[in-house]
């Protein structure tokens, strides 16, 4: 249990500080997610291969 919760504070320390160097600089984020397998495999996998090109051309 001790260590799903260091392993938990590291990731929000990890967000927490990228959106305080966001708002330094006056930017904005967005973090989304995907339910795998809603509404199917296909389409889940279809959306992770279109997230992935976005996030590459930004």
């Amino acid at each position: 249990m001790e260590l799903n919760k260091e392993v938990n504070n590291i990731k929000e320390n990890r967000i927490d500080k990228k959106f305080d160097e966001l708002k330094e600089k006056g930017r904005k984020a967005l973090i989304t997610f995907i339910t795998a397998g809603d509404p199917s495999i296909d389409v889940t996998i279809d959306l992770v291969y279109k997230r992935l090109k976005v996030v590459l051309t930004l």
